[in-house]
Parts: structure tokens; sequence; C-alpha cells
């Protein structure tokens, strides 16, 4: 993100999405690519992924699910906010919703996945 923001010449956001998101939120141990949707689009980005690939041998992709499946009405109002990085935001604030307790949706959405992958083995036996 620091590089990102560094190198980028202009304004923009970068949002997370797949393996990557699920990393950041403490789902996954590890991802095998970055998975970024840019919107709007920093001026310069595609030369510092570009920079950023090469220096840290990673695969990043220009991939989210609104490339697959229509985008659901609301999405940004859902993304959680991660930092600012020279003029580029990852991810809308969250801030806007003082509310939202983000341990108790944390610990809801475990629950609910939990119960599912139970329910997925139940039916396997």
């Amino acid at each position: 993100m620091q590089v990102l923001g560094r190198e980028a010449q202009g304004s923009g956001c970068i949002y997370f999405t797949g393996g990557a998101s699920a990393l950041l939120i403490g789902w996954r141990s590890s991802t095998v690519d970055v998975d970024i949707r840019l919107d709007p689009e920093p001026p310069g980005i595609f030369q510092a992924i570009a920079k950023l690939k090469q220096e840290l041998n990673i695969n990043i992709e220009l991939a989210s699910p609104q490339d697959f499946l229509p985008p659901l009405p609301g999405w940004r109002d859902r993304i959680v906010f991660i930092g600012k990085q020279g003029q580029i935001l990852f991810a809308p604030e969250l801030i806007r919703f003082p509310s939202l307790d983000t341990d108790v949706l944390r610990s809801k959405v475990e629950k609910f996945i939990e119960g599912f992958e139970g329910n997925r083995e139940e039916r396997k036996s």
C-alpha cells in the first residue's frame, strides 16, 4: 500500500478483493495473489503495480466480483476502510457507520461460517 501510494501520480481508490481481503480481515493466513479493483483509477497506478509486482515477485490481478456478477446495490457502503497512502484510499470510510461494532460483526460472520461448514459436513455423511 505504501509503495502504490507513493508511486501513484494522483488520487484514486484501490479495493482489495478475493483472498487479499480475507487475509486482511484475518480469515486466511495466506493468499496466492492480490486481487484489486481500481475505482476511480489513480493516474500512474499501472506503472506502480508493474514495479511492485517485479520488486516483490507477487501476482497482482485486476479482478473483483463485479467482473463476473452485477454489482450489489450499496456495495461501497459495506467496505472496510483500511487506510490512506499518499493520495490513494484503500476502501471507503466505515467510520460513517458509528453504530457498527466490527468485533460483533466479525463474531457473527464467523459463527455463520462455522454453522454452514458444520451443515455441509453433515450432508456428506
